[in-house]
């Protein structure tokens, strides 16, 4: 019975481990996935992403996404969101949905200025919800990096 419990055991850590090992990556530091996107997942809920892209106006976004069912087969209307923490600053967002992704992104000049600056100066991004109750790290390691690929490819003739 004994020896059955540490098979199971052993089996159960095997597993988590490789789960562990596999998820790291994509929270480390920013990356370039198979779909050509800038992203870094979030460490605590592994939920959320932070993207970094080109807005419809042409200039570099920092979008915080999740997916979720309820944006399917809706249009993709900007609305208002509550304001979120970012690294303990309360900054304004708005948030729209793009097929089953739901985006939300800093709603003035000065918020998008501010988490470009934190994500090329921190360690990590700390966002959270106005009233604490959600919170989501993501790691800054590789973001210029990975602006500099956008700005470059967007210079591109």
């Amino acid at each position: 019975m004994i020896k059955h419990n540490i098979i199971k055991l052993t089996f159960a850590l095997s597993t988590f481990m490789a789960s562990v090992s596999y998820a790291e990556p994509e929270i480390e530091e920013w990356y370039l996935s198979k779909n050509g996107e800038h992203l870094v997942r979030d460490s605590v809920n592994g939920t959320l992403h932070a993207q970094l892209a080109n807005s419809k106006s042409g200039n570099p976004e920092v979008y915080i996404f999740m997916f979720d069912s309820d944006c399917e087969g809706k249009e993709s209307t900007i609305t208002s969101h509550n304001p979120l923490y970012v690294n303990g600053t309360l900054v304004r967002y708005l948030q729209y949905c793009e097929g089953e992704r739901r985006y939300f992104f800093p709603a003035t000049t000065e918020g998008r200025k501010y988490l470009f600056s934190e994500f090329k100066n921190k360690s990590f991004v700390d966002v959270s919800t106005h009233n604490k109750s959600f919170t989501a790290i993501f790691s800054a390691k590789g973001f210029s990096k990975s602006l500099n690929e956008i700005q470059v490819n967007s210079k591109a003739i």
